[in-house]
């Protein structure tokens, strides 16, 4: 079993932000989209750890990314929806 303190967590999962997603200004991605990211890269069957609740992993956006933060958006439809303003998916190499 593999075990990484709560502080060496944080750090990883900046690593991991930079690794996936990006700053953009004109960007957004929602709130849950990203936290299935963390979700998925975090969850193994050697990790002891309890996964980080969805408001901390959101919280350290902003030290991953200063221009990015959490806000809510109304659509065209007029439904609310949680997102992550100044942040998106980073492109693979070749697209």
């Amino acid at each position: 079993m593999v075990s990484v303190p709560r502080a060496g967590r944080n750090r990883i999962l900046t690593c991991r932000m930079h690794e996936t997603f990006v700053y953009s200004s004109s960007s957004q991605l929602l709130q849950v989209t990203f936290w299935h990211a963390y979700r998925d890269f975090f969850t193994h069957p050697s990790t002891v750890q309890q996964l980080l609740s969805a408001s901390e992993v959101i919280k350290n956006v902003t030290i991953a990314f200063p221009g990015a933060s959490a806000k809510i958006w109304i659509d065209e439809s007029g439904l609310q929806k949680f997102v992550i303003a100044g942040m998106g998916f980073r492109k693979a190499v070749g697209e």
